[in-house]
């Protein structure tokens, strides 16, 4: 008897509350600090925060479906815990990785946000 699909249900359950409860609140307080990056216009930053959480589910989900076709037989209860645990720490850092790597990216727009804006508003002052 193997307990893959007791595996399966367990990560499943994991995985569904870590994905889609974590981008619900990434979705709801990004857009806060994404209005004050995009300089108040609402309409852009709903549909450039609704497309990250698209993507993120999109990977998320596709990532999770990847792991578990890739998962071993097993054959013990431990073997599920210590799989189950693996891969769920994997799919968290990854998540980790993803939210640090997105917010480096909002950084570097928004140093070159502010440069623009400078440089429009020295030329304005000296023409």
């Amino acid at each position: 008897m193997t307990f893959n699909t007791t595996g399966y249900i367990a990560f499943g359950i994991i995985m569904y509350f870590t994905i889609f409860h974590l981008g619900h609140i990434f979705h709801k307080h990004g857009r806060v600090y994404m209005i004050d990056l995009f300089k108040k216009d609402e309409h852009l930053v709903d549909s450039i925060n609704n497309l990250l959480l698209l993507g993120y589910y999109l990977l998320n989900l596709g990532y999770a479906t990847w792991s578990i076709i890739q998962w071993p037989e097993i054959r013990s209860l431990a073997g599920v815990f210590e799989l189950v645990a693996k891969q769920s720490g994997m799919m968290i850092i990854m998540l980790g990785c993803i939210h640090y790597f997105n917010m480096f990216g909002l950084v570097i727009y928004s140093h070159f946000q502010s440069k623009d804006s400078e440089e429009s508003t020295s030329k304005s002052i000296h023409v």
